[in-house]
Order: C-alpha cells, then sequence, then structure tokens
C-alpha cells in the first residue's frame, strides 16, 4: 500500500510540474507576442525599442523611445 502511495505522488507531482511548465511557455509567448507588436510599431514610428528585463524569471518589456 505504502509503495502504492509513493508512486502516486510521484505521478502527481510530475503531472504538476508539466502543467506548470506548460502554462509559463505560454506567458512567454503571450508576452513574445505583445513584445513584438509594441517594438513594430515604434520602429514604423523611427523610435528606439528598448528592452527590459528585470530578473533571469521575469518577463520582459519593452519600450519606445521616440
Amino acid at each position: 500500500m505504502k509503495n502504492k502511495t509513493q508512486v502516486s505522488l510521484v505521478i502527481l507531482a510530475c503531472i504538476a510540474i508539466l502543467a506548470l511548465g506548460a502554462f509559463r511557455i505560454f506567458q512567454i509567448e503571450r508576452n513574445y507576442q505583445a513584445n513584438l507588436l509594441l517594438a513594430t510599431a515604434c520602429i514604423e514610428n523611427e523610435g528606439t525599442v528598448v528592452s527590459t528585463q528585470n530578473g533571469f524569471f521575469a518577463l520582459s518589456k519593452v519600450t519606445c523611445e521616440e
């Protein structure tokens, strides 16, 4: 019985890790698309694109300087 519980916990932990990873990939993709639109609009208006990131796990942010 104890072995079955351990296997169940390992499977549950793996599913949780995969779910969190998929969620993070979705966030990164959505952030990338938003930054791409802002950067394209900035370049079309002859501005300077500035990309910043606050930390290793933080999503990047794009601003435009005219």
